[in-house]
């Protein structure tokens, strides 16, 4: 399980890096990649949420 937490913790900071980025993008170009990249990471995330619902508790 700390192998997934540690994925998601990556996943969490790298949103919230790009966030930053699409926020203080000045270029059309840019922001445009930035808001892929969010929700590339938005669709990564939940993913990852939905593989720790369907994991059986741990002991």
């Amino acid at each position: 399980m700390s192998g997934r937490k540690n994925d998601k913790e990556e996943l969490y900071r790298r949103l919230e890096q790009a966030r930053r980025h699409v926020s203080s993008a000045s270029d059309p170009v840019t922001k445009e990649r930035m808001t892929a990249l969010v929700n590339d990471l938005l669709q990564q995330l939940a993913a990852a949420e939905a593989k720790d619902a369907d994991a059986p508790p741990e002991l």
